[in-house]
This record gives C-alpha cells, structure tokens and sequence, in this order.
C-alpha cells in the first residue's frame, strides 16, 4: 500500500470514483487479481474482493476489505457529520472506525480515547476485547507509564512490540495490567485535529509481540483522520 493512501482516497471521493451515496448493497468474492478501486493495488486470490452495488447503472467498484472499511467509514462521517455531531453521537462512528482499525492491522483489540483540555488526560470513550480490570486502570491516562501516555507526550505514534520487555512498561502496574488482559504488543496513534490540536488516541492491541506492518499503519493513519473529525467536529458544534 503506498504512502499516499489517504490522497488518493480523498481525491477520489472528490472525483466521484469513490461515491458518497447509499448502497443498495456490498456483494463479496474471492478475489481474482483485480485492481482496488481506492489503493489501485490487485485483489489476490487469496484475499476477499468486495464490490459495493448502487441503485444506479455505474462502473464496478472493487475493493479490499480494509479498502472499502477505510471508504465506508469516510462515506458516513460525510453524510451523517451534521446529524451525529449535533446529538452528540460520538459512539457508533468511532466504534465503527475502531472495529476497521482492529481489522486492518490484525488486532485483537483497541480502544479510542478523547483527549480531555481541562485535565490533559486521555479517556476511554469506545473499546472492543477488554473487560473490567483493564478498562478501569486506563479510564484515565496522564503519565508516560503506557504507550498511549507516551504517544500523546511526544506527539508520535508509538509502538511497543513486546510489553513483557519495553522500558515504557518497564517496573510499572500498566504493564502487569497489560499482559493479563493478553495485550503482549500495543500500537498507539495520536489524533490531531486539522488545526493540530491533540484531540484524541486510537490504540490497537496484540495478544502476540510483534508489530503492524508497515502498509496497514498507513491505512491507520487515514482512520486516524477521520477518528479526529468526528471529535473535532463534536467539539466545535
């Protein structure tokens, strides 16, 4: 996946490549080395093509799973933005763009959390995989002690691919906490707002070390910006 991803995708939304209207509906096959109409990259065999249907005659629209969450996800933020942000509804679209960041880096679960001004903490807003003891301990996040923390004080997306052995983790309770909730590797991405105001977090986590591939934390970062307008969105209404 090239660097560009998220170019591409928001040129061709402009473009009408990519529509903004309702489905009829998203038919799905085994892919047959077709190009993906947003990353222009071959649908393999081995992967699953989808071709989303309209209520008009239009050419086909192929596209990878994680192609058509990334494009799906942007298609509802620009037709629901009004109606979500003035209700207050932050749940269902970062819910929605959690489940595809969980799915596109292969996570076994994540969270997004909203960075609160007054406090300057982080705050668990959605989640998917954690029970109780986990979510307690990271209601709330101020200090370095975590990847998400570290990530919001330096500004960067921080990836910590072993949380058994990360000098992050190193003598603290998040790391004991960490591994019993099976999260053994953690990727966290700031999310800023287009004025560059830190307005959130959207973190995934591993129950094997390792880390994502490159190509999948480029498809993020579009998730990333789209996570980010919804709050910015929700803060400014």
């Amino acid at each position: 996946m090239r660097n560009t991803l998220a170019e591409i995708g928001h040129a061709k939304l402009h473009a009408g490549t990519l529509p903004s209207e309702q489905l009829l509906k998203v038919w799905f096959s085994v892919g047959t080395g077709n190009p993906c109409t947003a990353c222009e990259q071959p649908i393999l065999p081995l992967q699953t093509e989808c071709e989303p249907q309209y209520y008009d005659e239009r050419p086909p629209i192929r596209l990878h799973v994680a192609c058509h969450g990334v494009w799906e996800a942007e298609r509802r933020r620009r037709r629901d933005k009004g109606r979500l942000v003035a209700n207050g509804d932050l749940y269902g679209p970062l819910l929605e763009i959690l489940d595809v960041g969980i799915q596109i880096t292969g996570a076994d679960m994540g969270n997004i959390q909203v960075h609160a001004p007054g406090t300057g903490a982080l705050e668990i807003v959605v989640h998917q995989g954690f029970e109780a003891e986990f979510l307690d301990f990271f209601a709330t996040v101020q200090d370095h002690t975590t990847a998400c923390g570290t990530a919001m004080a330096t500004g960067q997306r921080i990836i910590v691919d072993d949380v058994a052995d990360n000098l992050i983790f190193a003598g603290s309770e998040a790391r004991d906490v960490m591994l019993r909730a099976g999260a053994r590797a953690v990727q966290s991405t700031p999310l800023w707002s287009r004025t560059g105001d830190l307005v959130g977090m959207l973190s995934t986590h591993y129950r094997r070390a390792g880390r994502p591939a490159e190509r999948d934390l480029h498809r993020l970062d579009v998730l990333s910006r789209l996570a980010a307008d919804y709050i910015d969105f929700a803060r400014t209404e």
